[in-house]
């Protein structure tokens, strides 16, 4: 069951090199960049592989137009990972999480005590007041919100979060954001707490956001964290390597600006195939679909082990899933988590899911 999975994840690694593979796993952004932009970056290509990039303080400039910052307010790192690897060892002290959460998080969270915020075990649901509710009860100075959560696709609103942060900056506790998957949210509901006003008024945020997930660029390596304590910003640049993000990175944040219409048109589409995909997976009777504003989709087999299942869909179908057995809340193999990709990809994982539960 779960070695041989390993042992198939290691088989594909460097799953680009198996372009018959239909990846659910990994989560990015199917609709972005378009054709064009990616025929811009190629024509660059020979400059960008042989030229230095620019260092920090340019690559702030870049990504402060883009998401209209303050420089001395925005770091980018290399993936958020690099960004969480960051906070981590800055981070000292009680550090509420809900969970389930993307384990990077508390993984990095070396120097600190976890407090853990347990959802309901329905639905794995959470509001600001159960939030409040375990920062006071276990004295935590900071919380962990992923919005939306990952895996769960557990959304908070914009005026839930912003009641949050008001209430955590009085207790001087520190509001940690990661909105990488806040893109993808219904067009109606979705929004950003990269805002220089909000940044501004809210000296107890952190916003992080990764772009390879939702700008669909994962090979690029690239993520923003903004604050507006510019002294905990130059700390996190000084932690980063000199070169940390390279030319094919800094080229993409200049030429952005370009395709924005496009980026917001291509996180529209995203949202309406997730809604469409829900929609279908929830025709079987064997699946329980959890309602999810990101760009993935978790699921509670009934009847099936989600590592019998993932191992079936790879060897025989050339599709791979994600297995949560043993991530913090799933003990029991019943759960999976699958990414939405575009409308043929996703009916093709229906088409097989039907041959496969009968």
């Amino acid at each position: 069951g779960k070695e041989k999975l390993n042992l198939l994840h290691r088989r594909f690694g460097g799953y680009w090199r198996f372009p018959q593979l239909k990846d659910f796993c990994y989560l990015v952004n199917p609709y972005f960049p378009l054709q064009k932009m990616v025929d811009e970056l190629q024509v660059s290509f020979k400059t960008l592989l042989t030229q230095y990039p620019s260092g920090a303080a340019q690559m702030s400039l870049l990504a402060g137009k883009i998401w209209n910052l303050l420089p001395e307010n925005i770091v980018v790192g290399n993936g958020a990972a690099e960004l969480i690897s960051s906070l981590g060892e800055a981070l000292t002290g009680k550090v509420a999480v809900p969970y389930p959460t993307f384990n990077e998080y508390p993984e990095r969270f070396k120097n600190c005590e976890i407090v853990p915020i347990y959802t309901d075990k329905n639905d794995f649901t959470y509001t600001a007041k159960d939030i409040l509710k375990a920062v006071k009860e276990g004295g935590a100075n900071t919380v962990l919100l992923i919005n939306p959560d990952n895996p769960s696709g557990n959304f908070l609103k914009k005026n839930e979060v912003l009641g949050l942060l008001k209430e955590l900056k009085l207790l001087n506790v520190k509001l940690i954001f990661d909105e990488s998957f806040i893109d993808f949210a219904e067009k109606s509901i979705r929004y950003t707490l990269l805002s220089q006003e909000i940044i501004d008024e809210y000296d107890n945020l952190v916003v992080v956001k990764s772009i390879s997930k939702s700008y669909g660029v994962p090979g690029l390596r690239l993520g923003i964290l903004a604050s507006k304590n510019a002294d905990y910003i130059n700390m996190i640049k000084k932690s980063n390597a000199i070169w940390n993000i390279n030319s094919f990175g800094e080229y993409f944040l200049q030429i952005y600006e370009k395709y924005s219409k496009t980026y917001a048109a291509a996180c529209d589409s995203i949202a309406n195939e997730r809604a469409r995909f829900s929609a279908e997976l929830s025709k079987f009777k064997q699946l329980k679909v959890y309602p999810s504003q990101a760009n993935f989709i978790l699921v509670k087999l009934d009847g099936i082990r989600s590592d019998d299942l993932a191992v079936d869909l790879l060897e025989k179908s050339n599709l791979l899933i994600k297995d949560l057995t043993g991530k913090k809340c799933f003990d029991d193999p019943t759960f999976i988590r699958l990414a939405v990709r575009d409308q043929t990809d996703d009916d093709l994982l229906i088409k097989t899911l039907k041959d496969y539960i009968k």
